[in-house]
């Protein structure tokens, strides 16, 4: 097990392999204390979590996976569903020695962990959803998701272009302007890593299970305390989608930071590992809200901002985004006057924005 600043000198250097059910899994396992598991999105690895694993490590036991099919994880036997993602976890958590962990999911990661909490909760301390794939969804949003995704597999996938996209800036800029809001915060470094690793052999079978396991998951049958976060301009699985959630879990709380897209969690590190922190830290003082207690006097949204970038077109779909909000999303809005990596408490002061 590694240490927070042995990981952040060698990330790849830690990474690990274990044999479950005759199929190796890549995991990597940094820090100590009470268990933190992270689970990346569709087309993700171990890697997506590069910018949160050294800060969350410092304080908790953090480990990461490749998903069977994703990365350096083998793909299950056939036929493979998202069922068998939840047995994969479950059984490395044994192995691991772990009774339980806050399971945190991204995107399908978020749909396999809210499987996790219902089908397992004496091993789900807590929830985390990010930007989670989500029961909210129709069909008809599902099925152009999944022939989405199908091209990209048959077209994009299978092609030495992702490969060429990550080395090349403007490339990945336009690969990534979908997802991400601002595709420059995404070091390349870090770029290099991940958009490879969307050549993943399980990406087709985890679309087709990924979309059907959306009308299995029962978010009403999670105990565990939860929070969600999500990004003001997510594209891929609309803000919206929270505000729904959340009546499944009237007790959630649900940070939305703005002018943040598909991926906060390395869109907006700094905020999204004090997110993480602050909830890991109710969870050890008991203070955490159980899914189904709505919080008495409490605002269970919170609003993280940040000047937006300039230019004209940015700021007309900016006043029309500001526009809508206010008349669909009453909330009060806390603002976060400053946050570091090393972990200072975010203020829930009067609305400001901040760098």
């Amino acid at each position: 097990m590694a240490t927070a600043a042995e990981f952040a000198e060698n990330p790849g250097g830690h990474a690990s392999d274990l044999v479950i059910a005759d199929r190796s899994v890549r995991y990597v396992d940094v820090g100590s204390g009470p268990a933190l598991l992270l689970v990346h999105g569709l087309g993700g690895s171990w890697q997506t979590w590069m910018e949160n694993i050294p800060t969350l490590a410092r304080r908790y036991r953090v480990i990461a996976l490749d998903l069977p099919g994703f990365g350096r994880s083998e793909p299950l036997a056939p036929p493979a569903t998202t069922d068998g993602f939840v047995d994969v976890i479950d059984n490395l958590l044994r192995e691991l020695g772990i009774t339980e962990a806050v399971v945190a999911g991204h995107s399908l990661g978020g749909l396999v962990a809210t499987l996790v909490a219902e089908r397992r909760p004496a091993r789900t301390r807590g929830l985390i959803l990010v930007s989670a794939g989500s029961v909210t969804l129709s069909r008809a949003r599902l099925a152009m998701i999944g022939v989405g995704f199908g091209l990209f597999d048959a077209v994009v996938r299978r092609t030495p272009l992702l490969d060429l996209v990550a080395n090349h800036t403007r490339l990945r800029w336009a690969f990534l302007r979908g997802a991400v809001q601002r595709p420059a915060t995404l070091a390349p470094a870090l770029a290099r890593e991940v958009i490879p690793a969307m050549q993943a052999p399980g990406f087709a079978d985890a679309v087709t299970s990924g979309v059907e396991v959306v009308r299995q998951a029962e978010p009403v049958r999670v105990r565990c305390p939860t929070t969600l976060i999500w990004g003001r301009d997510d594209h891929l699985v609309p803000l919206s989608s929270a505000h729904l959630l959340r009546r499944a879990l009237p007790g959630a709380h649900l940070s939305v930071l703005e002018d943040v897209g598909h991926c906060s969690m390395f869109e907006w590190p700094e905020v999204f590992n004090q997110i993480v922190l602050d909830f890991m830290s109710e969870l050890d003082d008991g203070t955490a809200r159980a899914p189904h207690r709505a919080p008495d006097g409490v605002d269970p949204v919170a609003w993280y901002t940040r000047p937006r970038q300039t230019g004209l077109v940015r700021a007309v779909v900016r006043l029309g985004r500001r526009g809508r909000r206010h008349l669909v999303e009453l909330v009060t809005r806390p603002s976060l006057p400053g946050a570091t990596a090393e972990g200072r408490r975010l203020s829930h002061e009067p609305h400001q924005e901040i760098a």
